[in-house]
């Protein structure tokens, strides 16, 4: 829902610029970013990047450009949050990452006193909706839970409530051709029915990832969702690099 809660010392006190607004400032640790942005522009120089499907494996990049210009420029560490030690991030704040993050409450010791200011005070917990004080709590204090489909255990902020059953965010994903139980697979664009000008991101299965199945409106494949599903079915990774040069025509 866009919010993050962060550890922060009690008198944490975010900056701010000189107009007195909240800059915002990326969670992370910024020295394991770049030492990662490090990595992979070694990889670049040499000639070769991460595969989409597999970051795992490197594969050549055939670009003549900096791979700042393919990737964005190296962590800075003034766009990030400090790091502190467990003995002195004490207190919670709650941020909003639609920007980078800016805090929408001050720092509290419990779970409980931040919940309870974020529901008393109206606080958006998405666009300007708010939330009650168990939502937020739920939210502050996650526990781990089976997912009624997949079995896996997840952390709640992973899991949500379809028809009463709580579902991982993989599982929750319906194919939007046969709507079925098999697990999505992939996201393509499809050409609206009778305006084949425009387009749509739709879920598929591996099933219904074909021409026939969506009646020949496919444009493009944009990307895996769950590299663990592809690595099971080999023969999809073929069927899909058909499709990523699939033109359409009407």
């Amino acid at each position: 829902m866009g919010r993050e809660v962060r550890r922060v010392p009690e008198n944490w006190d975010h900056p701010r610029d000189s107009g007195g607004c909240f800059i915002p400032l990326h969670s992370g640790c910024v020295e394991e970013l770049q030492a990662r942005w490090d990595a992979r522009e070694a990889d670049w120089k040499r000639g070769l990047r991460e595969d989409f499907f597999d970051a795992s494996k490197l594969v050549p990049h055939g670009k003549v450009y900096e791979f700042s210009e393919w990737d964005g420029p190296r962590p800075l560490a003034e766009d990030y949050m400090p790091q502190w030690s467990d003995l002195e991030a004490t207190h919670l704040m709650m941020y909003e990452t639609c920007s980078e993050g800016t805090p929408i409450s001050p720092a509290f010791a419990t779970p409980e006193e931040l919940a309870r200011f974020l529901a008393d005070s109206g606080a958006s917990a998405f666009g300007g909706m708010t939330a009650s004080y168990e939502h937020w709590l739920r939210t502050l204090e996650p526990t781990e839970a089976d997912c009624a489909r997949c079995g896996e255990e997840h952390s709640a902020d992973e899991l949500e409530d379809v028809d009463d059953k709580m579902i991982c965010h993989e599982c929750a994903r319906e194919c939007w051709v046969c709507g079925g139980d098999e697990p999505v697979v992939a996201r393509a664009w499809v050409t609206t029915e009778g305006a084949p000008e425009t387009a749509h991101c739709r879920d598929l299965c591996a099933a219904c990832l074909t021409e026939e199945r969506t009646e020949g409106r496919i444009v493009k494949v944009e990307s895996y969702l769950d590299a663990a599903i592809k690595e099971s079915q080999a023969a999809l990774a073929a069927q899909t690099a058909a499709l990523l040069s699939l033109q359409v025509t009407t």
